[in-house]
């Protein structure tokens, strides 16, 4: 799933992360799907859209540059109508079935496989109110699987 080269002390943060994901898959089948590669390759290129599934209380932590909450997108999905809709969460599992609520003829939407985990080992960018950031919230210590330069908040 992730195929970059990879910290030799991240790579069993990121195995962990994908057999999460792939447990959980079943519940969102037949959705598209990106990895954080693909979205890195894309981001300043094409017109996304990305959507937050998480908590506000995970979300003040950090989030994708230029994501929206659920709440935005729903209360106008006008305005986001003819974009590439990319749903993440902390793994990707909340996300997926969010995508998998979205009627598929309408919108040209994806789940971000490894969600915001997944993001911080391609080093994506996070932003928070107070600007950059390399917090992640996650869900306590045993989803501690941010790549390292990351700190995992809970």
């Amino acid at each position: 799933m992730f195929n970059s080269i990879f910290n030799k002390s991240d790579e069993s943060k990121r195995t962990k992360i994908e057999k999460i994901y792939q447990t959980q898959r079943n519940r969102f089948l037949g959705i598209q799907e990106m990895t954080p590669e693909e979205l890195k390759e894309i981001e300043s290129t094409e017109n996304l859209t990305i959507v937050d599934t998480r908590t506000p209380a995970e979300q003040e932590v950090s989030m994708l540059p230029k994501a929206i909450t659920v709440e935005q997108f729903e209360a106008h999905p006008e305005k986001y109508s003819g974009t590439k809709i990319i749903a993440y969460c902390t793994v990707g599992v909340r996300s997926g079935m969010f995508v998998k609520s979205l009627n598929q003829s309408e919108w040209d939407a994806y789940n971000l496989m490894g969600a915001i985990l997944g993001w911080t080992h391609v080093n994506g960018e996070l932003t928070s109110s107070e600007g950059s950031t390399k917090n992640v919230h996650i869900h306590g210590p045993g989803m501690n699987l941010v790549a390292e330069g990351y700190k995992a908040i809970w």
